[in-house]
């Protein structure tokens, strides 16, 4: 899907939210919840494929191993958020805001010598809209990890959550300036900026996170596993890269049925913390395979 096509969709849907908002407001967790599910699985779902083809480890593990330590990564994540939740969750943000940032500095096709692009817009995406529902935050954490955050006026959280994409915005102006961007790039950045933080302004959090991380995140990540997997060989197609994917996420999607049926949720806020604990543990391994995948297809 090109740049433009997503950027489409995403005001497409934006508007259908916006005038059906009362009617779908009930039911807000339900959609966003299975829709993240059904896209973020599948976009991890052949770190196997991509570890065994990419990977820049001279010692490259055996695929048994590669699972092995796989699903011990996952374990002790877990582990770590059974005893230390508030850490836990510190330490998806930051996983969560250089992944994104990572998948949409290969997007766009981003080349500057620093991570500083990558942390920006991954908080632009993750850390700027958590400011802005502040209050929000504050009540959930207090719930799952029994972390009291401090008091603050929303409205002072809310102007110093702008000061994200206001330094983002001097950040990439300077590069084109520079000549470090091309103007193709520059403007797209600022459009994606001006659009998110619209997105974020009008929406719940789960809301424009939803859209992102399906729209934008999980389907251009997978563009990129499947474009990097047929340059290695014209026999893969989109039919095989397919059937790649569906194996593990069908086992995943059983296995998420079944641990629902042990724990008895009975609400989706508790799915949504669920959901967001199961990603989490997802990510960590997840994030590392995709950093040396990145890296290996660019320097191909």
């Amino acid at each position: 899907m090109k740049i433009q096509q997503q950027i489409g969709f995403t005001l497409l849907f934006l508007t259908l939210y916006l005038i059906f908002q009362d009617q779908l407001i009930a039911h807000q967790y339900v959609i966003c919840v299975v829709a993240i599910l059904l896209f973020g699985i599948p976009h991890g779902a052949i770190d196997h494929i991509l570890h065994k083809r990419f990977s820049k480890q001279k010692d490259r593990p055996t695929h048994r191993k590669f699972i092995t330590w796989y699903v011990l990564s996952m374990v002790a994540y877990f582990v770590v958020w059974f005893f230390f939740p508030f850490k836990a969750f510190l330490l998806f943000i930051a996983m969560a805001i250089y992944h994104f940032g990572q998948e949409f500095a290969e997007e766009l096709d981003i080349k500057l010598d620093s991570k500083l692009p990558i942390l920006l817009w991954g908080s632009n995406i993750l850390l700027m809209p958590l400011m802005l529902n502040y209050q929000d935050l504050s009540g959930f954490l207090l719930e799952v990890t029994r972390v009291q955050l401090p008091i603050l006026n929303q409205e002072s959280v809310s102007y110093a959550a702008l000061l994200i994409p206001s330094v983002s915005v001097l950040y990439f102006t300077r590069k084109y300036f520079q000549h470090q961007l091309s103007k193709n790039i520059y403007l797209k950045i600022l459009a994606y900026l001006a659009m998110w933080l619209v997105i974020y302004t009008l929406t719940p959090f789960i809301v424009g996170f939803t859209l992102y991380f399906v729209l934008h995140h999980s389907l251009n990540s997978m563009k990129h596993q499947y474009e990097s997997l047929a340059k290695l060989s014209r026999q893969y197609s989109l039919k095989t890269y397919l059937k790649d994917v569906s194996g593990l996420t069908l086992v995943s999607y059983f296995g998420i049925a079944f641990l629902l049926l042990v724990s008895g949720v009975q609400t989706w806020e508790y799915l949504t913390l669920y959901a967001l604990v199961f990603i989490s543990v997802l990510t960590l391994p997840h994030m590392l395979v995709f950093d040396d995948f990145y890296k290996e297809r660019d320097s191909a």
